[in-house]
């Protein structure tokens, strides 16, 4: 049976409702931590307030993409267990770490806008947020590096939202081991090669700026490619 999963404008509703609580220093109850996992891109079936099995499989997801957040926490231990660390961490969602939220790295639906008529969906996505915590360490040295902030263009891509942009069945967007930069960021194969942290980088053909990035294994010696011009 598939997991039962709340249309995005819940889950924009319950980000709201946890913002709110944040502010407002309510202590959080079950429920309001199920709202926040599924919020922010870590589906937990329905909010019942009991755990459940989606709910263990949505708190694992979580721990392994926590890198710290805003407080410098801690990385978690993938355990799958609502522990006192958990729970704190989860209250410093939308951050995942110092500089990166959960929703830009999520597998968001993008729209073209087209002026004064609707805007154009370019591709679809479930708004899962299933990165991994090297990713974000990975991201957070490039920003270091660059001493500017860092856009993320495509971070976890679920498999319709893989194909929509084309990428290849075995995208590790899928997997959360990915991030493409802008072009406009300006990143080079030095630079990236320096920081000792990835396995994979793709660049543009014509300039050689780095646009992927990925933390699959063999950052000494990493797989190396380049992107045909469009």
């Amino acid at each position: 049976m598939s997991l039962f999963r709340y249309s995005a404008p819940q889950r924009r509703w319950m980000r709201i409702r946890h913002n709110r609580r944040l502010r407002a220093g309510t202590p959080f109850t079950l429920r309001h931590y199920q709202q926040a996992l599924i919020g922010h891109g870590y589906p937990a079936g329905h909010v019942t307030g009991t755990i459940t099995v989606a709910t263990t499989t949505a708190v694992l997801a979580f721990q392994e993409a926590f890198n710290g957040g805003k407080q410098g926490l801690p990385v978690l231990a993938p355990d799958g267990l609502l522990g006192p660390l958990t729970k704190k961490a989860l209250r410093e969602l939308p951050w995942l770490s110092l500089n990166f939220t959960a929703w830009e790295l999520a597998s968001n639906t993008t729209f073209f806008k087209q002026g004064n008529r609707p805007p154009k969906i370019i591709s679809r996505g479930n708004g899962d947020c299933l990165v991994k915590h090297e990713l974000l360490a990975g991201l957070e040295t490039i920003r270091a590096l660059r001493k500017k902030p860092l856009k993320v263009a495509s971070g976890f891509r679920d498999p319709r939202k893989n194909a929509d942009v084309g990428g290849v069945r075995n995208s590790r967007h899928l997997r959360g081991q990915a991030a493409d930069l802008n072009r406009s960021y300006g990143l080079t194969l030095a630079q990236a090669r320096s920081l000792e942290r990835f396995g994979g980088i793709g660049r543009r053909r014509d300039t050689g700026i780095v646009t992927h990035v990925d933390v699959r294994p063999g950052w000494a010696t990493p797989a190396l490619w380049t992107y045909p011009l469009r």
